[in-house]
């Protein structure tokens, strides 16, 4: 509802031209974009020349999903369903599946994109969970940020930047946030994670 105030459509499709496959932004993404956008629309000058735009890429939240599934693994969206001691004892495993993965050949060539855009600059790789918009719980900590240095070939750059979305996506099955969603009642949500 905030958004509606501040948001014209323009501003909506130039975010959409920055997302990478189907799906919305995360939590955290949605949270930056308006608080610069807030701040761009402040009446003072001084304010709003202090809210300058980060250049940023959105990995949609639906992409986790299509991730699992072309890989056969969609069955782990219901791991969150098991005990408490099933979410540490599979977890290794699970990163370990997960690390092995391949992205469809679409995410592939719009990370290469990205990484060509940023010439040589380095990312930070952050997870925007959709369960972050909540205002009673707090999810932050529990996910890892990853940066990249992005200073080899482009070739290293896209592997290492698909290997941090794996890590992100790695983290939607740690013990620690599917514990923390169990205790606060939160493990009938599914978890879309964008980055």
């Amino acid at each position: 509802d905030i958004a509606k105030n501040f948001f014209s459509i323009q501003d909506l499709i130039e975010i959409s031209k920055h997302r990478i496959g189907k799906g919305s932004i995360g939590g955290k993404a949605a949270g930056m974009l308006l608080a610069r956008q807030i701040l761009q629309n402040a009446e003072d000058d001084e304010i709003r020349s202090s809210a300058s735009a980060k250049e940023s890429f959105y990995i949609g939240s639906e992409e986790l999903y299509s991730f699992l599934s072309i890989n056969d693994k969609l069955d782990l969206v219901d791991m969150h369903y098991g005990r408490e001691e099933d979410f540490w004892t599979r977890y290794d495993e699970i990163r370990e599946n997960i690390k092995t993965m391949t992205f469809p050949k679409e995410i592939v060539e719009s990370v290469e994109r990205v990484v060509l855009e940023f010439q040589g600059k380095p990312f930070i790789v952050r997870p925007s969970s959709l369960l972050e918009d909540g205002f009673n719980y707090s999810l932050s900590g529990l996910y890892d940020s990853r940066i990249i240095a992005n200073q080899g070939s482009v070739a290293e750059a896209v592997e290492a930047l698909l290997d941090a979305v794996k890590d992100i996506y790695c983290g939607v099955f740690d013990p620690r946030v599917l514990t923390y969603r169990l205790r606060n009642g939160l493990i009938d949500y599914p978890e879309s994670m964008a980055i």
